[in-house]
């Protein structure tokens, strides 16, 4: 990112995709996920579900801040997610990442 191109969440999740040497197959399994939600991530520019910024955050072991990239100054919407994923525990991303299966599980 350049200081002439926005953060895109999208390319930063591609980029540690492919340190990896994942390919989408590989992170949709580690997600359970469809490989196309994957794609569909890869081409957002911001991710909007809370829920997946803390799965990929867990995968890469790397902070949930990573796929925000850096805040626009005066965002409330950015302050508040930031103040949100900073309060969770373990425990708590666990308990959601369960229910998120749950409800994958049970989905036609």
């Amino acid at each position: 990112m350049t200081a002439n191109q926005p953060f895109h969440a999208g390319r930063a999740l591609a980029r540690l995709r492919h340190m990896r040497n994942w390919s989408q197959e590989d992170l949709a399994r580690r997600l359970h996920r469809a490989r196309q939600r994957v794609s569909q991530l890869e081409q957002s520019e911001t991710f909007n579900q809370t829920a997946d910024v803390l799965m990929l955050a867990e995968v890469f072991n790397v902070p949930p801040g990573y796929f925000m990239g850096p805040r626009a100054l005066g965002s409330p919407i950015d302050d508040e997610l930031l103040d949100l994923l900073s309060r969770r525990t373990e425990d708590e991303i666990a308990m959601v990442k369960g229910w998120l299966r749950l409800l994958d599980d049970a989905t036609p």
